[in-house]
């Protein structure tokens, strides 16, 4: 089964980022995923995440959005987290604002995994307890350990 620790590492957390539109989380959490040796064009990326932003919102309610695109441009599955305590308005499905964001990145040919891992993202994120959670750690290291917690018992 597949483990959301295993494609996400602490370079690829970010706490308390503030931005002012759902455009300019993105843009945020983008420059960091951009940063993986995993992605080949950051510029691709974007386009392919906002193109899906443009049909429809990743804002999945309960405070959480998860942009993700599936591109040539990507060498393997890749994840970013960023947390914005004070909230972005999303277009989320339940109108409220996104606090947890995490993007996710995969190859063209890792439809299987990319999915996997999407449907594991919100299962992890359903739940009020572990949002909480998230959003009360300090620091990158302490919500990767709230997520490789989550993986040992969630398989």
């Amino acid at each position: 089964m597949v483990k959301i620790s295993d494609y996400l590492t602490i370079d690829f957390i970010a706490t308390g980022l503030v931005a002012e539109s759902k455009e300019e989380a993105i843009n945020k959490i983008l420059e960091i995923t951009g940063k993986s040796e995993n992605v080949v064009s950051l510029d691709k990326l974007r386009n392919e995440i906002f193109e899906r932003e443009s049909i429809v919102s990743t804002g999945i309610g309960y405070e959480v959005a998860i942009p993700h695109a599936r591109l040539k441009d990507v060498r393997k599955l890749t994840a970013c987290l960023g947390i914005f305590k004070d909230g972005v308005d999303f277009d989320s499905i339940d109108d409220k604002p996104v606090k947890i964001i995490f993007l996710v990145a995969a190859k063209n040919e890792e439809k299987k995994l990319y999915t996997q891992l999407v449907a594991k993202l919100g299962r992890f994120l359903i739940k009020q307890e572990r949002r909480e959670k998230l959003l009360s750690c300090r620091s990158s290291e302490e919500i990767l350990d709230i997520i490789k917690d989550f993986d040992l018992n969630n398989h």
